[in-house]
């Protein structure tokens, strides 16, 4: 053993010799270790592999439990909206837009009084994409002066420039997330 660590020539006990030990202890715990890991490797591996002619019963999982904030409320069959005001494809003058909604379905219910996820609400977006938020499970912010949240079938957007414009109108859960299946429109018209 002395030979290994270079202290053939050292005296028994001496600094030379006990660093000589020190290091061969060392060599053992690191191999005693790999080899340890080497066999959870190979325990873990039996224990995962298919026993030959066995076949894997169902295990009965429970659904996780969805986020009341990413929960989509379920729309209801009979639910309608259409944008009455503006009309499709039409023009209006500048200023103050009037938006005027045909709506059927479930009461809509004032957002700050909505306690159950299945009471609706809608979303007036004025040159906002609603993509993003129609038929998925993002919640359509809040603080944007360019989309509305409301009860109300008809809101104003005040100081609407000339041009064109893209207004839509989406209904959602009180978490405000699109039912599904989804209820929008979307509309173009022209502010003169």
């Amino acid at each position: 053993m002395r030979a290994v660590f270079g202290c053939s020539t050292a005296p028994a006990g001496s600094r030379c010799c006990t660093a000589g030990k020190t290091a061969w202890m060392r060599l053992e715990i690191r191999l005693s270790f790999i080899l340890l890991s080497f066999m959870l490797v190979a325990g873990v591996a039996s224990a995962c592999a298919p026993v030959q002619g066995a076949t894997a019963a169902p295990v009965a999982t429970a659904a996780p439990a969805a986020s009341p904030a990413r929960s989509v409320a379920a729309a209801t069959a009979n639910a309608t909206l259409t944008i009455t005001q503006p009309p499709a494809g039409g023009s209006i003058p500048a200023g103050s837009l009037m938006v005027t909604l045909d709506y059927t379905g479930p009461n809509l219910v004032p957002v700050a009084s909505a306690t159950e996820l299945n009471q609706y609400h809608v979303h007036y977006f004025l040159d906002v994409d609603p993509t993003p938020y129609i038929g998925t499970t993002t919640p359509i912010p809040t603080g944007n002066p360019h989309v509305i949240h409301t009860a109300e079938t008809q809101v104003m957007f005040d100081n609407v420039a000339p041009g064109t414009h893209q207004l839509a109108v989406v209904l959602t859960g009180s978490n405000h997330i699109s039912v599904n299946p989804p209820v929008a429109q979307q509309i173009t018209f022209t502010v003169t």
